[in-house]
C-alpha cells in the first residue's frame, strides 16, 4: 500500500477524523493551508489542519470539504462567491469571510457548531439559513444589502450582533441576549 492510499484516523474535537490526503484546486488556498501547518511541500492530511487565516486571492475553496478538523477558518479579503466546500465541516467555531463576493450563504445552514461568523462587507440580501445556527454567540452582517434580519430572532446566543451599514433593516424580534 502506498502512502497515497494510506488513510488513519484521528480523534480530535471528540469527534473521529479522517486522515486522508486533501488537494485544492486554487493555488492560493493551498498555499495559506502550507503555510497554517508549516509544510511547504508534501503531502497534506486532512488531520493536519485545524486553523486557516488568509488573505492570497482565494477564489476556489474546492479541497477545503476534506479538512474536517478546521476548527477556525479566516478568508477576508479574498474574491470567494461559493462557499459549498464549507458544509462538511462539523467541528468549524469560528468562521471569518468578511470582504469576498458571498451573496448565498445558505451551505452554512449546517454548521451547527460556529459560534463566531463574519460575513461583513459581501453581497448578501437573504439569511434565512443562519436561523439553523443556534450556537452563534456573534455575528458580523454590517455592509451587505440585508433588510430583513427577523431569521436571526431564534438565535438566543447571540452577544454581539453588527448591522453598520446596513440602511433599512427590519428586525421585528430581537433576540434576548441582544437587550
Amino acid at each position: 500500500m502506498s502512502f497515497g492510499d494510506f488513510i488513519a484516523f484521528a480523534s480530535l474535537f471528540g469527534q473521529l477524523v479522517e486522515s486522508s490526503i486533501v488537494s485544492f484546486s486554487d493555488d492560493g488556498l493551498e498555499a495559506a493551508v502550507r503555510e497554517a501547518i508549516g509544510r511547504p511541500e508534501g503531502s497534506i492530511l486532512a488531520a493536519d489542519v485545524v486553523e486557516l487565516a488568509s488573505g492570497r486571492a482565494i477564489v476556489d475553496l474546492t479541497g477545503l470539504s476534506g479538512l474536517t478538523a478546521l476548527s477556525y477558518v479566516r478568508l477576508d479579503s479574498n474574491r470567494i462567491s461559493d462557499i459549498s466546500e464549507l458544509e462538511e465541516l462539523p467541528a468549524l467555531e469560528t468562521l471569518s469571510l468578511r470582504i469576498n463576493n458571498l451573496s448565498d450563504v445558505s451551505a452554512l445552514s449546517s454548521l451547527r457548531s460556529l459560534t463566531s461568523l463574519d460575513l461583513a462587507i459581501n453581497r448578501i440580501d437573504s439569511i434565512p439559513s443562519l436561523s439553523s445556527l443556534t450556537a452563534l454567540t456573534s455575528l458580523y452582517l454590517g455592509g451587505n444589502n440585508i433588510s430583513d434580519v427577523s431569521p436571526l430572532s431564534g438565535l438566543t446566543g447571540l452577544t454581539q450582533l453588527s448591522l453598520l451599514g446596513m440602511r433599512s433593516v427590519t428586525f421585528p424580534a430581537c433576540p434576548p441576549s441582544l437587550h
